[in-house]
């Protein structure tokens, strides 16, 4: 029997599949189309096939699930269906609870920050409970001739693979993990992250999720211990098919880890991150070049490794790739491990760098991110960069000088700035920061900036995340301030802003562009009452301006970007070109008027997750999230225009110091 197709509405050139024959529409009336093979109806065939497809949620969900029903039964358990839950006293509610628990049984992946630390609370026992139901249908699928889970009247008979928790991350403290993972066997995916101290038995976690193929255990303010064995007696010479191994802040002895690599061949990535050296003196210490003998005997070749130790240097981070990961395109440092010679390497390897995570804070970096800004203006291949212990000032994206404070006193950085080579890069979790003074911290032009130069220079970002140090002034949440420059990341799927609470005033006016509402006649009145009330800023915006280009006396800081900088990199001039109002309010008005044009402006037509001066534990949905950035009762439009122009003179004279003292 052949394959039938969904009807998914009437268009040219297409085809329409039945049992029997395939007819082919077209506009010139050719002939039918040849069957389709039948091999590629074959479920094995097809599976193959769209295993290739595991990481491309996008493909999956909005293509292949579409074309037949025969093709969406077989990617169910492909589909990713993300479920979080936070114990926090304060927003929990039973009927929350219970939408979770009602949607558990169809979740692959599940997301659970737990400060129970003693099991005493009762969405915690029922949480655990409810996945005891997903333990059950894993034993059901292995073993037909288990019962069935229970389920409702209305609902189907269960397929295989359906419904089973794929993913856990754990975010916990105390007993809670001990508890749930005899109900984890079908687990491919398990990230612990232990707030303090914890020990976990290794070969407990192996023997009760065998068919795990990533494993990431990390500690956020202590030491976790992995105790002897690591491998069962009982399992010694089965085979795992873990292919993934974070460890980062354990205590463990070097031979369990070299017995252990007996048992997974297929493994690709290997990171052992801040190892945390035992107490007792007999233990043996870690080695790395013990670590690549063994490697080299297992004759196992890593996609990705990192290997370092709390408190000593790092070792010679080319050999280590070389030895052991010559392909290596994904790298992990520790934010201050990233010297002038690492970068150098990265710069210079064949095989092109495209992910690179900073990882474990430690002692300051006197440079303030300097060699992260080199390596992102000369590494055009990018595409994931993960920095959230490294610091990316925001001096180095203002190009034209229109903000760049002056030094805090005794600070002496080099804070050139730079165009990122990097213009396909998909991920960007980044710390931002500024060396100036901390009044002028709430400048809008500071927000300005940084906005548009992410959303010029990046523009096919999907993944996105700003994080401060500070919460408080904290970046511009307004259309005044620029964030509506980030609309023009056409391809974002999660934008989270911010760690902490922050209340901005805003209206409608300045947030109502997230949401397809936006673009209704509504939405863009409100945006032209902004707009309208920043005439004096405007011309004010166009005096200071003129005052800055003649301090310049002729002189190009665009053209001098990479003068005296050893990164040579060509830089397109249609992108300086965009970049020319980078700053200005000019700039923001000019996507006001083009979003409230007649042809209107699509803002984040892919966008999920929207999470703005939250919790970093808190993750929202677009619409959840639009409603917290505006919970903030809206002021009157008289006070607003007040605020503005009082924000503009304080402005105005900030800036005269800071260009009486501009960078030489």
């Amino acid at each position: 029997m052949g394959l039938k197709f969904f009807s998914l509405g009437k268009k040219k050139n297409t085809a329409t599949l039945t049992s029997s024959s395939v007819t082919t529409t077209t506009t010139n009336n050719k002939a039918p189309a040849r069957n389709p093979s039948r091999a590629l109806q074959e479920p094995a065939i097809l599976n193959r096939i769209f295993d290739h497809l595991q990481d491309d949620s996008e493909t999956l969900h909005q293509s292949v699930i579409l074309v037949c029903r025969q093709w969406y039964y077989l990617n169910q358990s492909r589909i990713r269906r993300e479920l979080i839950w936070v114990d926090d006293a304060k927003n929990n509610s039973s009927k929350s609870f219970d939408k979770l628990v009602t949607r558990l049984p169809q979740a692959t992946k599940l997301q659970w920050h737990s400060s129970d630390a003693q099991l005493k609370n009762k969405y915690t026992l029922k949480l655990i409970q409810a996945l005891e139901g997903n333990r059950d249908r894993y034993q059901q699928s292995r073993n037909p001739n288990i019962a069935p889970v229970a389920s409702s009247k209305k609902s189907k008979a269960p397929l295989k693979n359906v419904g089973l928790l794929r993913h856990l991350e754990l975010t916990y403290s105390g007993l809670l993990f001990l508890k749930v993972l005899p109900l984890l066997q079908s687990l491919t995916s398990l990230r612990l992250i232990v707030a303090g101290s914890d020990t976990i038995r290794l070969a407990a976690v192996l023997a009760a999720c065998p068919d795990l193929l990533s494993l990431q255990l990390e500690s956020t303010s202590g030491s976790i211990q992995l105790p002897s064995p690591w491998v069962s007696p009982s399992s010694s010479t089965a085979l795992l098919p873990l292919q993934s191994l974070i460890l980062e802040n354990v205590i463990f002895s070097q031979p369990e880890l070299e017995n252990l690599l007996k048992s997974t061949p297929h493994l690709k990535v290997l990171q052992l991150r801040n190892l945390r050296e035992s107490t007792n003196a007999s233990a043996s210490l870690y080695s790395w070049h013990g670590l690549v003998a063994q490697l080299r005997a297992l004759r196992i070749s890593l996609r990705s490794v990192h290997f370092s130790v709390y408190g000593q240097p790092m070792e010679d981070e080319r050999e280590k790739v070389l030895a052991v990961a010559p392909r290596s395109s994904e790298w992990a440092f520790r934010s201050f491990d990233l010297t002038p010679t690492v970068s150098y390497y990265l710069r210079e390897i064949p095989n092109f760098v495209t992910s690179l995570e900073l990882i474990a804070p430690g002692r300051p970096d006197p440079g303030h991110g300097l060699e992260l800004h080199h390596f992102l203006c000369s590494s055009p291949h990018l595409l994931h960069l993960k920095a959230t212990q490294s610091v990316c000032l925001i001096e180095r994206m203002d190009i034209h000088r229109r903000w760049s404070p002056s030094s805090r006193a005794g600070v002496t950085v080099d804070r050139t700035a730079g165009i990122w080579a990097c213009r396909n890069l998909k991920t960007l979790h980044i710390r931002v920061h500024n060396l100036g003074s901390p009044a002028i911290q709430d400048s809008p032009v500071r927000s300005r900036i940084l906005y548009g130069y992410i959303s010029r220079v990046l523009p096919k970002l999907q993944d996105l995340y700003l994080y401060e140090l500070e919460n408080e002034p904290g970046l511009s949440l307004d259309l005044f301030g620029g964030m509506c420059f980030l609309a023009r990341l056409q391809d974002l799927e999660s934008f989270r802003l911010g760690t902490g609470k922050n209340d901005q005033m805003v209206r409608p006016g300045d947030i109502s562009w997230m949401l397809s509402s936006g673009r209704t006649a509504l939405s863009k009145s409100e945006r032209g009452e902004c707009v309208l009330t920043w005439q004096q800023l405007l011309m004010s915006d166009n005096t200071q301006e003129a005052k800055r280009v003649a301090s310049l006396n002729g002189r190009d800081y665009v053209g001098e970007l990479y003068g005296s900088s050893p990164i040579k990199t060509h830089i397109e001039p249609q992108l300086i070109a965009s970049l020319s109002q980078l700053g200005l309010l000019l700039d923001v008005k000019a996507m006001a008027d083009q979003m409230n044009s007649k042809q209107g402006y699509v803002c984040w037509p892919k966008l999920k997750f929207l999470t703005v001066y939250q919790p970093m534990t808190s993750t929202f949905t677009l619409a959840k999230g639009y409603t917290r950035v505006g919970r903030v009762a809206a002021s009157d439009l008289d006070s607003r225009i007040n605020d503005d122009l009082a924000m503009m003179h304080h402005l105005r004279l900030v800036q005269s110091m800071v260009f009486d003292t501009q960078i030489p």
